[in-house]
């Protein structure tokens, strides 16, 4: 009963403090009153003890009592080992040329497979493979967007071209590999 009492008069005080008149000499049903004077909501006909005016007084506009404030201490600093920052990829597909020539290519294609156009698990394919045609390992023209499925159906075996380009731009990627009679072709 008297925790009762201690927050009722906690929260009669912050409301007064809040709308700029004094509660703390009122007594609980006139507290409710004038409350809804001030557009709360009406207390319930039913409760007609002081002790129900005070239970809905504190559930309603109780003050709610921060949680204590810890001690600002210093944080512990544990020596950890630096660990060197390990690229997933490293020779060739972890070098800075390539790196930036995906970013090149993605943004010249977008980031979606040209042949089925899935946005996910994007990789950049080499029409002509890398282990056949090294030469042509850094040329943009010879680079295309294709996700991971499409790029292992596709494998060493097949000189697919998805991209978006003219037929006179293709015949200038099979000069460079100074094969002009191969066809670089869409599959069945």
């Amino acid at each position: 009963m008297s925790n009762l009492i201690k927050k009722y008069r906690e929260t009669v005080n912050h409301l007064s403090k809040e709308h700029g008149f004094d509660l703390t000499k009122m007594e609980p049903f006139d507290v409710c009153d004038r409350l809804e004077l001030l557009g709360f909501e009406h207390i319930h006909p039913t409760l007609s003890k002081d002790i129900d005016a005070m239970f809905w007084v504190v559930d309603n506009f109780g003050v709610k009592k921060e949680p204590k404030k810890k001690k600002n201490k210093k944080p512990k600093i544990k020596k950890r080992r630096v660990k060197k920052h390990k690229t997933k990829f490293s020779g060739f597909y972890g070098s800075e040329e390539w790196r930036q020539l995906r970013l090149e290519v993605f943004a010249l294609y977008g980031k979606k497979c040209l042949r089925c156009g899935k946005k996910k698990n994007i990789h950049v394919d080499h029409i002509f493979p890398r282990s056949r045609y090294p030469q042509l390992e850094l040329d943009i023209d010879n680079l295309q967007p294709l996700c991971k499925d499409c790029n292992e159906d596709k494998l060493n075996r097949h000189y697919w071209d998805y991209r978006p380009i003219s037929n006179k731009e293709k015949l200038k990627l099979l000069s460079k590999v100074g094969c002009d009679d191969l066809e670089i072709t869409k599959p069945p």
